[in-house]
């Protein structure tokens, strides 16, 4: 990790850094395989010359005369040939690729000598955080990005729905594949419904399929266009916005401001965009594109003929429905929209490293079409980084709703994706609409209704918004964290943003946002949790607090009427929190790294403790309210590692076992405690896992952390989906079956 070049050779000599003025002066200089030479800052010209068994943006000693730069070349070469690899972050300013290019191709150079590619550029803390995830994604290798995912009722001989990532350098590439459940369960419940039934029925990225071509992502990939153009807000294909002329050409979204060797104009960028092997000796997808720069490939450690980028942990997998949310239906309009929409596609929904949310057909796994903010889109220039960057780190939710409050109708409805991009740098809401032209008709994208940038922010556990529906209006709810200063006299602060997700404005007034008083040095680090039948929006502090606030739509008044709760014990950050009605009684819960806690919440909004879990025991109050051991409540096998899951009044909690002794070099193991969600105890429900009754509070799943995991009802009861990032990377896991059990009924009145 390095903020600067290297600037003292092994002699102790001192050179100024490549492509300063300091470095200029003294004529300090290098040349890079392949790469055309740039005077103004120190680089020689190499182009056309990649000699055999060397890589295109390697370092060309015979050309260069800075010995600190060569000299740090060779020591981690000689690394590389002990099988020990080298990544290069390069932090901040003084490696900024735009101010300094010689910078940009030093690191390179520093990454390919090390075996892992390309360096990965950090220019503020997100960025930073992200290089660091998916340095640590690279060294596992492959991983699962989430557990699999499912309709949420699933029908014997169902599809359900994986996304894993090969991470490796030269081998980068995203898998979403559907796989088929069984037609019914077996005896004993060894293969419940939900348990995958044979091999992948096809892999979106893959090229034998044929499901996401290069002429199909040329005529399905958009972005937004220019807000001070004719159709402002409006969503448009690449190639449109890339052309000369025409009423969506938006070229200055591209950023393209000069020729290069590389990149001579804006349809190269588009070509590999569509095409990621383009001008690749091998390429077998790219149709009849022109053949580009000589020498030149753009794949920057991508699968050759792949189609798919890699995944970060931070991506996500969704299914979409159509429209049937029981809680809108009250609502003028919507039972006439869900009608008209009934029939429409059903689409698997997903993020990628590469830059798009991505959409595909549930059944056959075809491309519909793939989305990147504008914002995004002046970043495609960056070929070699821009996986690295993982700009749509973050989660996304689907939604329906509504732009006029005022006598709706069934045409004032639409389905909108809403969602965190760049850790919660950008949030975005994009409109949907039905293309007439795909049969059953496809939701495509026809408006980025609102995109709001906080350069340097993040979003706490870089959650979705939280929908909340506020006087028959639906409202994106989402913090932002902000830094201010630096070393002891930094601030964070939390921001609270309420967003119509149709029109983009707050219920009342301008302000979309308002600070959140939580006292000094104290912000907001737990995912959000909505309850919509109090209107309350739940989150966890820095110092272990569980706060609340009535949400109306309008920031300013909200922010004014925060509730403190409850508190952890001990203190610790909180990372996850929820709230829940279980037999009539009001439950929140909070999760840090390494407890679980569930209050029962009392008069006035505050709660007590009821129980808590940590690698320590189980916990119980006594008669003061002092927690004590408590030997009914199993403890938690491991840091919580996810969010929890509540089913059917069973609480999911996935954990992690970091490894021990000697082999703290591992991976660790990682699975899924489980409670009775309203004392701790064993819960009642029967639950089996691979044809077993289970029992002892805990289900070992695998290798490394484990995921939140998803559920479905079934006809027979529930099906719980869970893995790790470790394992069951070919074949989807064997489903936890949790049977029906008596639930929360109707409640005609209570106090408390």
């Amino acid at each position: 990790v390095t903020d600067g070049l290297p600037t003292m050779d092994l002699n102790g000599n001192n050179w100024p850094p490549l492509g300063s003025a300091a470095g200029q002066g003294y004529g300090v200089n290098a040349a890079f395989y392949g790469i055309a030479g740039d005077s103004n800052h120190g680089i020689n010209d190499d182009s056309g010359n990649v000699p055999s068994g060397q890589t295109q943006g390697g370092l060309d000693s015979s050309k260069t005369n800075d010995q600190a730069l060569i000299d740090t070349i060779t020591a981690i070469q000689a690394l590389n040939k002990k099988g020990i690899k080298t990544y290069v972050v390069g932090l901040g300013a003084g490696v900024d690729a735009n101010a300094n290019p010689a910078a940009n191709y030093a690191l390179n150079a520093m990454a390919i000598a090390g075996g892992t590619g390309t360096e990965y550029p950090a220019n503020n803390v997100s960025a930073f955080n992200a290089a660091l995830g998916s340095i640590a994604a690279q060294i596992f290798g492959t991983i699962n990005v989430s557990a699999p995912v499912a309709p949420s009722r699933l029908p014997a001989g169902g599809l359900i729905y994986t996304a894993t990532s090969n991470n490796n350098s030269g081998e980068l590439a995203g898998h979403v594949q559907a796989f088929r459940t069984v037609a019914a369960p077996t005896t004993g419940a060894s293969a419940p419904i939900g348990t995958a039934s044979g091999p992948a029925l096809w892999d979106v990225g893959d090229p034998q399929y044929g499901l996401m071509t290069a002429a199909n992502r040329q005529a399905n990939l958009y972005s937004t266009v220019s807000a001070n153009s004719g159709t402002a807000r409006s969503v448009a294909t690449l190639a449109q916005m890339g052309a000369a002329s025409g009423t969506y050409s938006d070229q200055a979204a591209f950023g393209f401001t000069a020729a290069s060797p590389a990149i001579p104009n804006i349809q190269t960028i588009l070509y590999y965009t569509w095409d990621p092997s383009y001008n690749t000796t091998g390429d077998t997808t790219s149709p009849a594109y022109p053949a580009g720069p000589s020498g030149y490939s753009y794949l920057a450690g991508r699968q050759l003929n792949w189609m798919l980028g890699s995944f970060s942990p931070n991506d996500q997998l969704q299914y979409l429905a159509p429209p049937s949310d029981q809680y809108l239906g009250g609502l003028g309009g919507y039972v006439n929209f869900a009608r008209n929409e009934s029939g429409r596609q059903k689409l698997v929904l997903f993020t990628s490293n590469d830059g798009f949310l991505y959409a595909v057909d549930s059944q056959t796994g075809k491309l519909a079409w793939g989305w990147m903010p504008r914002e995004f889109v002046g970043q495609l220039q960056n070929y070699q980084n821009f996986q690295r960057l993982q700009l749509f780190d973050g989660g996304f939710t689907t939604t329906d709703a509504v732009d006029t409050t005022t006598n709706p109708t069934a045409s004032n409805w639409a389905s909108y994706v809403v969602g965190t991009a760049s850790a919660g740098a950008y949030h975005y809401a994009i409109k949907l609409a039905d293309d007439p032209s795909t049969s059953p008709p496809s939701p495509t994208p026809t408006k980025q209704t609102w995109g709001i940038s906080t350069p340097g922010g993040s979003s706490p556990q870089m959650q979705a918004p939280i929908i909340a529906t506020v006087n028959g209006a639906q409202y994106a709810i989402f913090v932002v964290n902000t830094k201010t200063g630096s070393g002891s006299t930094q601030v964070t602060t939390s921001t609270l943003y309420e967003v119509n997700v149709a029109t983009g404005q707050p219920a009342s007034g301008s302000a979309q946002s308002a600070s959140l008083g939580l006292g000094t040095g104290n912000y907001v680090t737990s995912a959000l949790n909505y309850d919509s039948s109090s209107g309350t929006l739940w989150f966890g502090d820095s110092q272990g607090q569980v706060w609340n606030v009535y949400l109306t739509g309008t920031a300013t008044a909200d922010a004014a009427g925060l509730q403190l709760a409850g508190a952890t014990n001990p203190a610790q950050p909180i990372n996850y929190v929820g709230y829940t009605e279980q037999g009539g009684m009001p439950y929140f819960w909070a999760a840090t790294q390494n407890e679980v806690t569930v209050f029962e919440q009392v008069s006035g909004g505050s709660g007590y403790i009821v129980w808590a879990s940590s690698s320590s025991g189980g916990y119980e109050p006594d008669a003061s309210g002092t927690l004590q051991q408590a030997s009914g409540v199993n403890a938690l096998m491991g840091q919580v590692s996810a969010v929890p899951y509540l089913k059917n009044g069973v609480f999911w909690v996935p954990v992690y076992q970091p490894p021990t002794g000697t082999n703290v070099c591992g991976v660790g193991s990682g699975g899924l405690n489980y409670f009775n969600f309203v004392n701790g105890l064993e819960p009642t429900t029967p639950i089996t896992y691979k044809g077993q009754v289970v029992t002892g509070g805990y289900i070992y799943l695998g290798k490394g952390p484990a995921l939140s995991p998803t559920g479905s009802n079934t006809t027979t009861g529930a099906i719980i989906l869970a893995t790790t990032q470790l394992t069951n990377l070919n074949t989807p896991p064997t489903p936890i079956t949790q049977l029906f059990q008596n639930l929360n009924r109707p409640i005609l009145w209570r106090q408390y």
